[in-house]
């Protein structure tokens, strides 16, 4: 009896380390999904209204990524072989989850026509000319 208590434990323990996501293994999908082009907003801590754009960043691939108190950031090569952006983004663990915390939405005049934006990163910065 002893025995089948331990293989169902060990069994049970087995199945929630496999369920749960390591926050390096989150970072990843998030790259992937950006070097895919996908859209970030299943990622976002707050739901997105419709009619809210997302922003996103041409990415093919991405390097020194560090995480480090509820901050992701990373060098972007956009396709030129030279990494001249950094992105930064925000996150909160909620239970064995993360989400990202976008950053709050803007306005911006597209053809004449307001557009509403919000961007999954909080910090973009430009490293090359």
């Amino acid at each position: 009896m002893k025995v089948l208590a331990f293989i169902f434990l060990l069994g049970l323990s087995n199945y929630q380390t496999n369920k749960e996501k390591s926050i390096d293994q989150w970072v990843n999908e998030i790259v992937n999904d950006m070097i895919q082009l996908n859209n970030l907003e299943k990622y976002s801590l707050r739901y997105i209204p419709s009619g809210t754009n997302i922003d996103f960043i041409l990415v093919d691939a991405v390097k020194n990524v560090q995480i480090h108190n509820s901050s992701i950031s990373m060098l972007i090569d956009h396709g030129s072989g030279t990494y001249c952006s950094k992105l930064k983004f925000k996150y909160v663990q909620i239970g064995e989850s993360f989400r990202l915390v976008f950053a709050p939405p803007t306005l911006n005049f597209i053809a004449g026509k307001k557009v509403k934006y919000v961007t999954p990163w909080t910090e973009k910065k430009r490293l090359c000319q």
